[in-house]
């Protein structure tokens, strides 16, 4: 196996203006039946999340990422450190001067954000509109 690039449309998803710096970085295994992962990633503005493909020769893998959850969920915050408990299905998150946060249910939210990024929707769309990210993806 070879590396790979799977930066994408990070820069826009992420809402910041240079150079994304990320934080933790979590690989899980959604358990379907196409094998996908969801890749997360900490970083300035919350987490970040793309879903690749563990076969290479799909375009799209790894090429979309989206801000996981709403700011009602998650606030834009520095996220240092991002850790998934499989018994539990539960996503920890370690933030700069909020806590800790807990998602419940993960794998259902990761399954939500990747169906939505697959149809063309996303939170990125909606954050752009109201001028909360920086630039929308192309």
């Amino acid at each position: 196996k070879t590396w790979r690039n799977v930066a994408g449309d990070l820069l826009a998803a992420s809402g910041v203006c240079g150079k994304v710096r990320p934080g933790g970085v979590l690989l899980v295994d959604l358990n379907d039946t196409s094998g996908t992962r969801a890749l997360l990633i900490g970083t300035s503005n919350g987490i970040l999340v793309t879903f690749v493909s563990p076969d290479e020769e799909t375009n799209s893998s790894g090429q979309h990422w989206e801000r996981l959850g709403t700011l009602e969920e998650f606030p834009i915050v520095l996220t240092s450190d991002v850790d998934y408990e499989p018994s539990s299905d539960r996503l920890v998150a370690a933030t700069m001067g909020r806590g800790i946060f807990v998602l419940k249910d993960a794998k259902k939210k990761l399954l939500e954000t990747r169906d939505r990024l697959t149809e063309g929707i996303g939170n990125l769309d909606l954050m752009t509109k109201i001028g909360v990210a920086g630039r929308a993806r192309k």
